[in-house]
């Protein structure tokens, strides 16, 4: 991360079915490393949690893309 960029930091949750956890996992490390989006995801059968951090455009385009 470089100094004097502005960063955004995003919590959020979601209790929801998930299913295929390993792929779904695979596609989020995908988009995460392309969009220079940081933090962690906890996913599981009943829905994902997640705090993340990135420049401002790039956490919109994940949350879009999510």
């Amino acid at each position: 991360m470089e100094s004097g960029t502005i960063y955004e930091i995003v919590s959020f949750y979601e209790f929801k079915s998930l299913a295929a956890l390993e792929s779904l996992k695979q596609e989020l490390k995908v988009l995460l490393r392309e969009l220079s989006v940081f933090g962690t995801i906890i996913i599981a059968e009943e829905g994902y949690n997640a705090s993340l951090c990135g420049q401002p455009k790039n956490v919109n385009a994940f949350l879009e893309r999510l």
